[in-house]
């Protein structure tokens, strides 16, 4: 399983996790 961090939108400071099986 491969996972990358993702830009989140301006309304959350929050970087999203995008995990791929």
């Amino acid at each position: 399983m491969r996972c990358r961090p993702l830009p989140s939108h301006a309304q959350h400071k929050l970087v999203y996790m995008y995990c791929v099986v």
